[in-house]
């Protein structure tokens, strides 16, 4: 499933435009300029998107942005997870890969 990463700014001037129903816009707020990011969330949820907000409220709030960064890729782990099995997919074997790559005459 493919997926983006934008700083906030740079996601309101272009990629805010494919937001609609069954868009999904994941927001990992970082602290300071959380009341921007969770501002655009909301933009994505007024033109249809679904949101969801991974910040500072969260386990490891006590932490800095950057040290609660990798709490905040668990959920994301699990989401990709559920929508891979969800679509018939086995993550064990992914499509056009293989365990060992084998190349020709180098």
């Amino acid at each position: 499933m493919p997926a983006n990463a934008y700083e906030p700014y740079e996601f309101r001037h272009g990629p805010k435009s494919v937001c609609e129903p069954g868009v999904l816009v994941v927001g990992i707020l970082a602290g300071d300029p959380e009341l921007l990011e969770a501002h655009v969330l909301e933009e994505c949820a007024a033109l249809g998107a679904t949101t969801w907000a991974l910040g500072p409220g969260e386990p490891g709030a006590q932490l800095g942005a950057m040290a609660r960064l990798p709490l905040q890729l668990l959920p994301l782990q699990a989401l990709a997870l559920a929508l891979a099995l969800r679509r018939g997919h086995d993550p064990e074997r992914p499509r056009h890969l293989t365990q060992v790559m084998v190349l020709g005459d180098v």
